[in-house]
C-alpha cells in the first residue's frame, strides 16, 4: 500500500506541474497573439486573469501536498514562486489591467517565461525525486 500511495502522490504532482506548465505556455502564446494583433486586450485580460487564480491554487495546493509529506527540498524550491505569488496578490498585481496591458507586456512576458523555467525545472526536479523513490523500494 506504501508504494501505491507513493506513485499516486508523485503522480498528482506531475499532473499539478504539467497543468501549471501548460497554463504558462498558453499564457505565453496569447502574449504573442496581442503582439501580433490575433487578440484583443480585453479578452487577452480575461483569458489571463481567469487563469491566474487558478494556477496559484494549484501550486499552493501543490505546496502543501509536498510540506506534508516531507518533501523538504521540493518545499524549499517551491517556496520563492508561492511567496511571490503572495505577494502580487497583496499588491493587487497579480490580474492583468485591460487599459495597461501594453505598457506591462514586456515585464508580464518576463514574468510568464521565468515561470516556465521554473515549471520546467520543477518537473524535472519531481520526476528525479520519483524514480529515486522507486529505486529505493526494496
Amino acid at each position: 500500500m506504501g508504494v501505491a500511495l507513493d506513485v499516486t502522490f508523485w503522480v498528482t504532482i506531475f499532473l499539478a506541474t504539467s497543468g501549471e506548465l501548460f497554463i504558462t505556455v498558453y499564457t505565453l502564446i496569447l502574449f504573442s497573439d496581442l503582439l501580433m494583433d490575433h487578440v484583443n486586450p480585453i479578452e487577452l485580460c480575461a483569458r489571463v486573469n481567469g487563469l491566474s487564480g487558478f494556477t496559484m491554487g494549484i501550486h499552493a495546493g501543490m505546496t502543501a501536498l509536498l510540506l506534508l509529506r516531507a518533501e523538504w527540498a521540493a518545499v524549499a524550491l517551491n517556496i520563492p514562486l508561492l511567496g511571490w505569488h503572495i505577494s502580487a496578490v497583496r499588491r493587487g498585481a497579480h490580474l492583468l489591467d485591460n487599459t495597461r496591458i501594453f505598457g506591462s507586456l514586456s515585464r508580464e512576458r518576463r514574468v510568464a517565461e521565468v515561470k516556465l523555467g521554473f515549471f520546467l525545472v520543477s518537473f524535472f526536479f519531481y520526476l528525479y525525486r520519483f524514480i529515486m523513490m522507486l529505486l529505493e523500494v526494496p
